[in-house]
């Protein structure tokens, strides 16, 4: 959590403003939005591993499944929680 509020606050106050600094923003772009990636899926794995203690193994189970199911999305839940 603390990693992603980091990340939530460099993004909406630091990196914004020193972005403009940069005659070519690109570059540094790049190794933020590599760098954001990389917290949007370490907090996605903390949340499914909280959720399947906190629910239980049988119930986790069952609610990736109907996520496979009726979602439509390009990464399916359980490439995500195994």
């Amino acid at each position: 959590m603390h990693q992603a509020f980091r990340y939530r606050g460099k993004a909406n106050y630091r990196d914004a403003l020193f972005l403009t600094y940069e005659a070519h923003a690109a570059t540094v772009l790049n190794g933020f939005l590599d760098d954001l990636a990389t917290v949007l899926e370490a907090f996605v794995n903390m949340a499914g591993a909280f959720s399947a203690i906190r629910i239980g193994a049988s119930d986790w189970q069952a609610f990736i499944n109907d996520l496979d199911d009726h979602l439509n999305l390009l990464v399916k839940p359980s490439d995500v929680w195994p």
